[in-house]
């Protein structure tokens, strides 16, 4: 389970609420940098990162990994996939020490979105699609050939089998996690900006050329 800063950010007290979750736990050996750090558009992607959970659906969010962590992967540099299994697990663990336990499996504690700290074109409505549709048909989101952002249900049965994931595959990708959970891709029809992802300075330098 990861360790946690700070308990009351993980707490989801009713079923439609949704906790937002920044990934920034990553090495950034492509960028030579932290890449929380690095500027676009004269904001951190960190900070942009920040600003895009306050204008979503979600009733609190934290950052996972690196600098500014709020929450701490148990293991780290596993990867995206590792720390979405280790939170969605942490989130629902009471569940899995509860006596009544055939009455919890199907429960619905909350919804956790996962969204990259390098990812700076992400919209609020882009994300908060996602979030919506998950509420709504009650399972796992993601768009069409985009594996993040990912929009997980936390309850008892995602909890057991990202569990029993990282024991057959300690380092999985976020692939594995959105087949694990059995994840619908929703149709996505705007710019293919939004999903750029900033991991080395040529891709920031290609994304800051300006467009004649």
């Amino acid at each position: 389970m990861p360790v946690v800063t700070d308990d009351k950010n993980l707490a989801i007290s009713q079923a439609q609420q949704c906790t937002g979750f920044i990934l920034a736990g990553g090495r950034s050996s492509r960028m030579g940098k932290d890449k929380a750090t690095v500027t676009v558009a004269g904001r951190s992607m960190l900070q942009t990162a920040h600003d895009l959970m306050s204008h979503t659906q979600v009733h609190h969010h934290v950052v996972v990994g690196g600098r500014f962590a709020d929450v701490h992967e148990n293991t780290q540099g596993l990867g995206p996939g590792r720390a979405i299994c280790e939170l969605v697990t942490h989130s629902y663990s009471h569940c899995l020490e509860s006596e009544d336990y055939l009455a919890q499996t199907q429960a619905i504690k909350g919804y956790a979105l996962f969204i990259p700290v390098d990812m700076p074109f992400l919209q609020p409505n882009t994300v908060t699609t996602l979030i919506k549709l998950s509420q709504q048909h009650q399972r796992a989101y993601f768009y069409e050939q985009y594996y993040l952002p990912l929009v997980v249900p936390i309850t008892f049965s995602n909890a057991i089998i990202l569990s029993e994931l990282v024991m057959q595959k300690p380092s999985p990708s976020v692939r594995n996690v959105i087949d694990a959970v059995n994840a619908s891709a929703a149709k996505y029809r705007g710019d293919e900006k939004e999903f750029a992802n900033i991991n080395s300075p040529a891709e920031l330098a290609e994304v800051l050329i300006p467009v004649s």
